[in-house]
């Protein structure tokens, strides 16, 4: 661990760097917690994201084969 020769360290859950003497005490806010979460699984949601947009525009989407069966197409 490099940074901790410099006094600081990068915490593992939220990425954060915090002093070494803090250690410790150090809670996690949730703002770097949830953006580093989000940063580990971003490819995995991309590739949901255009999955789910060609669903939704295909013509055999189940939902709007269901559109128009009830005339809101």
């Amino acid at each position: 661990m490099l940074g901790a020769t410099y006094g600081y360290f990068s915490c593992p859950d939220c990425g954060i760097s915090i002093p070494v003497n803090q250690r410790e005490s150090h809670v996690c806010d949730l703002e770097p917690l949830i953006a580093k979460s989000l940063s580990s699984f971003r490819k995995e949601l991309d590739s949901l994201e255009a999955a789910l947009v060609e669903w939704s525009n295909s013509k055999t989407s189940e939902f709007n084969r269901w559109l128009e069966e009830k005339g809101r197409s």
